[in-house]
């Protein structure tokens, strides 16, 4: 979150593109330049935004995901145990390569989490309704626009996505539109 915010503060406010897989080709966002090798860590991280604010590799996964396992060798998104929200791109392509300030989202929206430990996923971002972590006491980490981190249990992440889906908004469903 820190990260976010610091190339916010050196981009005009642009909050990061989520790296959403829709077909941005040469579109810099928050992990990597799009389209990537999934199985490149070092060169697909260090083309990401943020790399020249976390210049370290582990920050970019769970210490308590073994990646020795033959699921984790099978899993298409090797570079990241975390997924931004594609809210933050509004779940397309950014137009013209314009995203959304850190301003206009509302300052509790719930912008990165961990991703689904036991399914794959492909890009380095998910709607809220997909799978998340379960890896930690039955919840996750969750970042929060205004900088902090929370973590939720899945059974009130759940309650509260269902809850604000059908409007898409709320903290999960808040592309600003």
């Amino acid at each position: 979150m820190l990260a976010c915010h610091l190339y916010a503060n050196d981009n005009k406010e642009n909050w990061p593109f989520p790296n959403w897989e829709s077909g941005a080709t040469g579109v810099p966002g928050w992990l990597t330049l799009a389209p990537y090798n999934r199985n490149d860590l070092q060169t697909n991280i260090q083309s990401g935004v943020l790399w020249q604010y976390i210049r370290n590799y582990s920050i970019w996964r769970c210490p308590s995901i073994n990646t020795n396992t033959s699921y984790f060798k099978l899993r298409a998104n090797k570079l990241s145990d975390y997924l931004m929200n594609g809210a933050a791109c509004n779940y397309t392509d950014p137009p013209k390569n314009k995203w959304y300030k850190i301003s206009q989202f509302r300052q509790d929206a719930i912008l990165v989490w961990m991703g689904p430990d036991l399914e794959d996923y492909n890009d380095g971002s998910n709607s809220p309704d997909e799978p998340i972590s379960r890896l930690h006491s039955d919840g996750t980490p969750f970042g929060i626009v205004e900088g902090h981190v929370e973590f939720m249990k899945y059974r009130i992440y759940r309650t509260m996505e269902l809850g604000e889906r059908a409007l898409q908004k709320g903290r999960f469903w808040c592309s600003p539109k």
